[in-house]
């Protein structure tokens, strides 16, 4: 992990979905559902702010890459010689499309470095009738899973994306098909992938209160997947939680996790946790 990664991680869930006994299964895996950005709430996912530049500034960017990938790859043969003013023009008007291939090709799945916050368990955790994940960083977890990502909050326009990047982006990505994720990720190929990552880990700074961190593949399959480097530690039931929610999370995940009741604090905006101790496990298994 890098220094930025918190120790912990929460991922607030509403209890009412009819998928939900499915998702507690694979939670047991220590898995998650990864799904496209056009499912999240926010319409401007994977949005980014569209830049013209000029042939010549293009064929110089174009020039410098393609002497970065002949050492990277000797032997292939990634981008051609020259670029004609129409592929230019193409690129020009093409690349205003790049949201389009940033919500087919990403996959996400949410988190959060904090329990605590009334918006996130309003809006995410049926109205603080749901559930909040804890997962903690561990050596003995698994590294395999699409990776973590920290969101980037943006003020006033989203990340800048000019007709070069989409130039990259198509004709770099489809030359590097046959290397996996990892070896993409490690690679000056990386520089085909760098737009995409930016635009679906990027939002409007309307939503900082969530601090959000991504799990986020860019092979655009949806799916459960391994949380990589953390497991699930903990559940939070929220303070308007019933019973027969109690009985079905713990009967699904077992005594294996902590499990704590959180209440309003007294006197004050906030909340409270209190571990749910075996005798009161019990009474729920």
């Amino acid at each position: 992990m890098n220094g930025w990664f918190p120790e912990k991680l929460f991922r607030y869930r509403g209890t009412t979905s009819k998928h939900f006994d499915e998702e507690l299964e694979q939670l047991r895996d220590n898995r998650v559902w990864l799904n496209f950005l056009d499912t999240q709430n926010d319409p401007f996912e994977g949005c980014v702010s569209h830049r013209v530049g000029t042939y010549d500034e293009f064929t110089s960017k174009h020039r410098e890459l393609r002497d970065l990938l002949a050492k990277e790859f000797p032997g292939f043969e990634l981008l051609p010689e020259t670029i004609s003013e129409q592929d230019f023009n193409i690129c020009n008007i093409q690349s205003p499309l790049f949201h389009e291939t940033v919500r087919q090709q990403a996959v996400v799945a949410s988190f959060s470095k904090g329990w605590q916050s009334t918006l996130m368990w309003g809006h995410y955790a049926d109205a603080f009738k749901g559930i909040c994940l804890q997962f903690t960083a561990s050596p003995t977890a698994g590294v395999e899973g699409p990776p973590f990502f920290p969101v980037q909050y943006w003020k006033e326009e989203p990340p800048e994306f000019s007709s070069f990047d989409f130039f990259v982006q198509t004709r770099v990505a489809v030359s590097l098909s046959g290397l996996t994720e990892s070896e993409q990720r490690t690679t000056i190929a990386n520089l085909a992938y760098e737009k995409i990552k930016v635009a679906a880990t990027s939002k409007s700074y309307d939503w900082v209160y969530e601090e959000e961190v991504r799990m986020a593949s860019f092979l655009g399959v949806p799916g459960y997947y391994q949380v990589p480097g953390m497991k699930l530690t903990g559940v939070i039931f929220g303070p308007r939680v019933e019973a027969p929610t109690y009985s079905r999370v713990m009967n699904a995940l077992g005594e294996g996790i902590d499990y704590f009741r959180m209440d309003l604090r007294a006197n004050a905006y906030g909340y409270v946790l209190f571990p749910i101790t075996t005798p009161a496990k019990q009474a729920f298994l």
